[in-house]
């Protein structure tokens, strides 16, 4: 849920500040604040004869102030708009993966994805659903590590060379072998 807010470090905040440079946003941005220049003549027009000691002024807008003051990140679902406490996960997980994908492609570094007890919050076909596109993420990019924790049986397919890089933790720590070996 975090990463679909716009805190720091989140991978939507991420995605917006990646659109700063964007000409379009820009543009808009640019007659946005001429829209607010017209707005502060207008008011200095009305104060002018009544008050002469004050000058109202109106400050620009910058795409940060946007970001951290006005916009609003809301779920879509069914062309119904919802505040993001109502967030269906197992209806956002391909935005999740693509922001993941996006988030990896432009800063061109490893990352680690932890992934705690993927059944308290996943339906079974969306879990699988999204071990696949992690997978296929992993294997495009080389900078991606899943590390899945859980408590009980995940019904997720299983690929041969995944045995050697699982680990199996219960009352010891165990590294499996290499498929190969059985």
């Amino acid at each position: 849920m975090k990463h679909y807010t716009l805190s720091k470090g989140s991978l939507l905040l991420h995605y917006f500040e990646n659109l700063k440079n964007d000409f379009d946003l820009n543009k808009s941005i640019y007659e946005l604040n001429d829209k607010i220049l017209n707005l502060e003549t207008i008011f200095q027009d009305k104060i002018e004869n009544e008050l002469h000691n004050f000058v109202p002024s109106l400050h620009a807008i910058e795409f940060d102030e946007i970001l951290k003051k006005l916009l609003i990140i809301n779920y879509l679902e069914n062309s119904q708009v919802f505040p993001l406490q109502m967030l269906d996960v197992n209806k956002t997980i391909e935005d999740f993966c693509r922001l993941l994908r996006n988030f990896l492609i432009s800063e061109s570094k490893p990352i680690w994805l932890w992934i705690k007890n993927p059944n308290s919050f996943l339906a079974k076909g969306s879990l699988k659903k999204f071990i696949a596109v992690l997978r296929k993420i992993t294997n495009e990019t080389k900078l991606l590590r899943v590390f899945i924790v859980s408590d009980d049986f995940l019904d997720i397919a299983y690929e041969p060379e995944d045995i050697e890089n699982t680990v199996l933790i219960y009352n010891e720590i165990q590294q499996l072998p290499p498929y190969d070996i059985f």
